[in-house]
This record gives C-alpha cells, structure tokens and sequence, in this order.
C-alpha cells in the first residue's frame, strides 16, 4: 500500500475513533496523545525490520493544545529483537531515558506537535512480525502521565508501533494506562556543600 494512502486511512481511523466517543473525553484526548511513531513528521506506526541496520523511533506529541511536560518509558514486546543503541532529547530539561524511564519538561506551554525524543535501536532483521513497542509508565508513576499547561496531570492517550519482520501490520489501538496521575518536575537534584571527612562518616560503622 503506498504511504500516502496508508496515512490518509490512518487519520481517517483516528478521526473516527475520535467523533466515536463521548464529548467529555473528546475534549480531553486531544491534548493527551503520545506515539512511537517511524517519522519525526508524520504517524507511521510500523517499523521495519527486514535487513540489518539502525532503526530510529520518534517519540511524539500529537493532538497536543497545551501541555508543559510527559513523563514515560519505552518497553519492548517478547517478540521484538531490536537492541537500543542511544537517544536524543529535543528539550533540555530531561531528567533519565526512554528505557528506564524519563521525564521532559518542556519549558513553556507547547502547542502543536512536536517531538520529545529520538530512539536509535540496532536491527537484525530477525524476531517474529508485529512485535511492539510500547509506551509504558516512568517507575515511579502509575500511568504515562503529561501535565497541561495550568500543571494538572492526566493520563495520556498512547499509541504504540509495531516491528515488522515480513508485512506492515497496521497500527494498534489508541489505549490509557489505568491509574491515578500525578504531577512531577524535571529540575535537576540539588547540590550541597561538604567534605570528604563528612562524606567517609556517612559510612563509618
């Protein structure tokens, strides 16, 4: 299938989804969707992973009409057999990684879509066809969480992508991760004063 017509059934199926749920959540969901997505422009929910090579995966903000930070991880399927390589953070205050788990604030009230990070993963060509990666809670939270602009947290809308070995294999769902969401920062740990006499009694028995 050509990837122009792919994009445009991919849309439809999300204004779809979209025009399909209660006004209440409609409001709420278009400022709380996340994605893996293969394009740093566009959704592209499938990954390929038919020769060996480096493979990127864009983490994105879309329907976004206001928010100030995301916090989240990336974890991947049984089936996937990518190996991660490294990341770039598109905002600078970011505290920890994609795999163990990151927070990114984003300095401002940011509108539109935008890229939170960059993914590079090693690929073999091996693994079973649509395999995922999935967006996941940071340790320390119950849900991926994004926090609006007047700093409220909510849970965010996501969706994943699939590695495909042999056929595209379409893109999953939007899903929620159930649980409460809290408010979080991104500011670096504080520094304090001392000396290597009290750092040593810190461990004297």
């Amino acid at each position: 299938m050509p990837i122009g017509t792919f994009c445009k059934g991919f849309a439809f199926v999300v204004a779809v989804a979209l025009t399909s749920i209660p006004a209440a959540v409609h409001a709420q969901l278009q400022t709380q969707v996340l994605e893996l997505s293969a394009n740093e422009f566009t959704h592209d929910c499938d990954l390929l992973n038919v020769t060996p090579g480096v493979r990127t995966v864009y983490v994105r903000l879309f329907f976004n009409i206001g928010s100030t930070a995301v916090r989240f991880r990336v974890v991947p399927g049984p089936d996937v057999t990518l190996s991660y390589l490294s990341e770039t953070h598109m905002y600078p205050m970011t505290l920890g990684d994609s795999q163990s788990g990151i927070s990114v604030c984003f300095g401002e009230c940011l509108v539109g879509d935008a890229v939170v990070a960059a993914i590079s993963y090693m690929s073999y060509g091996t693994g079973s066809n649509c395999g995922l990666l999935l967006l996941a809670p940071h340790p320390e939270a119950e849900t991926v969480e994004i926090l609006d602009c007047d700093g409220a947290p909510r849970a965010a809308w996501l969706l994943d992508i699939n590695v495909n070995h042999n056929t595209p294999c379409g893109c999953s769902p939007l899903r929620i991760v159930s649980g409460t969401p809290h408010a979080f920062g991104c500011a670096a740990l504080s520094l304090q004063a001392s000396t290597w006499g009290a750092i040593k009694a810190l461990y004297r028995n």
